[in-house]
């Protein structure tokens, strides 16, 4: 990664499974030009061997903006060498990018970054030549590290929230249900509680009758409803409305953790019409201030 990165590590240990270990190397890089990016290729190599030496199972070539350089070719020869240098399976964070986006069945991508128009470029060649359509693409202009390091998620939340609030505001959810469908539900005590004073029943009967326990530890949760559709849907409605658990509540949650939930909001598209909205308007929104 490079050397003057300070978001990238603490992104990964947040994300990173219990069982995997974070190991990083770093290549010194303190300004995003053409110049500096190419410099930075030689200590890669070095930096790779290194990292081999430790064992790991996987490398990730950090630098986004280094591997679009010479595009999508001259990336997997990046890929190459260094795999052939190590003796260790590599993968640059664009092409997991790539990945995560067929996963999610994505073939529109708006996309917004810290960098210069130069490298905007760059980026949205590098797309299209994975067969994705790029119809805004936004940065704000910066191209020393230490300025972009500063950048905060807080910048993106007026404008999730400016796009979100009408499209809340006018869709039913009465109309759909498919959240109800289809999502797990994750549960706090006091949602057990609620559903126990709802159901008239004692908590320890709705305990073993609808909650998961072990299943919600395995994702640091208290509990989990055991069935999806809800037990508690009729037709398209919550026959425990007024009880309901604070995650339905809530959903669907855009602010203000956006970019940590940004996985599961994509994976929500498909099933929600409000998300499904909010992203496609947010484009548009992004275009408007460029």
């Amino acid at each position: 990664m490079p050397s003057s990165n300070v978001t990238m590590e603490p992104d990964f240990y947040r994300m990173a499974p219990r069982e995997v270990s974070v190991h990083s190397a770093r290549v010194m890089l303190t300004e995003f030009t053409q110049e500096a990016l190419m410099k930075t290729l030689d200590d890669a190599q070095r930096e790779a061997g290194l990292l081999a030496s430790a064992n790991v199972d996987v490398i990730v070539y950090g630098c986004s903006t280094c591997a679009l350089l010479g595009g999508v070719d001259w990336e997997q020869v990046l890929v190459d060498q260094l795999k052939f240098n190590s003796g260790v399976r590599v993968v640059t964070v664009n092409q997991a990018m790539i990945e995560a986006i067929r996963a999610l069945g994505g073939k529109r991508v708006g996309i917004v970054t810290p960098y210069t128009q130069t490298l905007n470029r760059l980026k949205k060649r590098y797309m299209e030549a994975h067969g994705l359509t790029v119809p805004h693409i936004k940065g704000l202009g910066l191209s020393d590290a230490f300025k972009i390091g500063e950048v905060k998620e807080e910048a993106i939340m007026p404008l999730v929230e400016q796009v979100a609030a009408p499209i809340v505001a006018a869709i039913e959810c009465t109309q759909c249900a498919n959240c109800c469908r289809n999502l797990d539900v994750y549960l706090t005590p006091a949602d057990a509680d609620r559903l126990a004073a709802g159901l008239t029943l004692p908590l320890e009967e709705v305990m073993a009758r609808y909650v998961d326990r072990e299943a919600a530890a395995a994702e640091d949760e208290w509990g989990r409803l055991k069935t999806h559709p809800c037990p508690f849907l009729a037709g398209k409605l919550c026959s425990l409305y007024p009880h309901r658990p604070e995650a339905c509540r809530m959903y669907p949650v855009f602010t203000p953790d956006f970019r940590w939930t940004l996985e599961d909001i994509l994976g929500g598209a498909g099933l929600c019409p409000i998300i499904y909205h909010v992203l496609d308007a947010l484009g548009p929104v992004i275009e408007a201030y460029e």
